[in-house]
């Protein structure tokens, strides 16, 4: 599928355009627009084609706090269940403490705009209840519709100031080292998002007893996500981002950089910081697999010492043992995530795609 690269983004009346000059700026209506060139008052990041800057000037962004990295915790388990070891959490840092250095200005930028309050809630709630007064109190029906086009007015303008205010524009000018390399990350995900299923894992215990748990080693906590294409919160580009929802986080895989948003923080974390371990592992399914699914062998809910069913339990039925393949992203920082997928082989391509990219990454860093 690729990806698309744009030469403009609009933010509201504001078109910002890419050149081969640097960034030019252009503010009006369709028919008449005033702007300005490359000159303008922009921010250029790197020596590889990155823009980025407000779309209004703003208060200066606040310092990023700094914690201690918070470690998983166990999850108790249940203590009639003795079967099965505490939970230990696959769980990514908060996003304050994820960021690498490089990223420092950027993310303090999205980090300001992300806490900019939205005004149009407030004026959705407040038109509704200044018409619902009107109707209660059986105003003249010319003095509620005056009131409700006013209401919508300013439900129009809330909007557009809240998609100036909050946005941070971000332009990228790929040559063809980094377009090819990003196009190979965008086709790598394209392959996983191909799979039949995908789950992310938060969770696993240790089995203690594997005659209870179809002789499994571990026990899973997982739920399904998907791979989608866009823009990330807050975010204006003219690419296309892989985004990866990751339980109360969001990954989004920009040309330059690993972005992950949760909680109202962002962080941002280089390829060349950024590992990811791919694995195969059997796992006994008690549903129905996914039709890609690779089955490897059969085994019984309850099982005796020698693998086959143990006749003490009724409804002892088999179940299918599935190939699938999981695919880890960690950093020095603290990200922590587990992808598991149905389709075989779609991590190997992933992790070749972000080495190319942290390869270039660091050979333009050298230079």
């Amino acid at each position: 599928m690729g990806f698309y690269i744009r030469k403009g983004v609009s933010v509201g009346p504001f078109r910002f355009n890419l050149s081969k000059s640097g960034l030019g700026l252009s503010v009006g209506v369709k028919g008449f627009r005033v702007g300005t060139g490359p000159r303008g008052n922009y921010v250029h990041m790197g020596r590889d084609g990155l823009y980025f800057r407000s779309a209004l000037p703003g208060a200066p962004p606040a310092p990023i706090s700094q914690a201690h990295r918070l470690q998983p915790q166990p999850t108790p388990v249940d203590s009639a269940d003795n079967t099965l070891a505490p939970f230990e959490e696959i769980e990514s840092a908060s996003p304050l403490q994820l960021s690498d250095s490089s990223s420092t200005e950027l993310i303090r930028e999205i980090s300001a705009k992300s806490r900019v309050p939205r005004l149009f809630p407030w004026a959705l709630i407040g038109g509704m209840a200044a018409v619902a007064i009107l109707v209660t109190y059986q105003a003249p029906l010319w003095a509620i519709a005056l009131v409700a086009v006013g209401s919508l007015v300013v439900l129009v303008l809330a909007k557009r100031r809240d998609t100036v205010a909050r946005a941070v524009v971000l332009l990228y000018d790929l040559d063809g080292a980094a377009r090819e390399a990003y196009g190979r990350l965008h086709t790598a995900f394209d392959s996983l998002q191909a799979a039949g299923r995908l789950w992310r894992v938060e969770a696993a215990a240790a089995v203690r007893d594997r005659k209870y748990h179809a002789g499994a080693s571990s026990i899973l906590k997982r739920t399904t996500t998907t791979v989608k294409k866009g823009e990330p919160p807050v975010l204006k580009t003219n690419v296309e981002a892989v985004l990866l929802p990751a339980g109360r986080q969001l990954l989004a895989f920009m040309p330059d950089r690993l972005l992950v948003f949760g909680g109202g923080a962002v962080a941002g974390i280089g390829y060349d910081n950024l590992t990811v371990q791919v694995d195969q592992t059997r796992f006994v399914e008690s549903d129905a697999p996914p039709p890609d699914a690779k089955i490897v062998e059969t085994t019984w809910r309850y099982v005796n010492k020698s693998g086959g069913p143990d006749r003490r339990f009724t409804n002892n039925r088999q179940l299918p043992v599935a190939l699938y393949e999981e695919i880890q992203f960690r950093s020095a920082s603290g990200l922590n995530e587990l992808i598991q997928s149905s389709r075989l082989g779609v991590g190997r391509e992933l992790q070749e795609a972000v080495g190319a990219i942290a390869k270039i990454s660091r050979e333009r860093e050298a230079v």
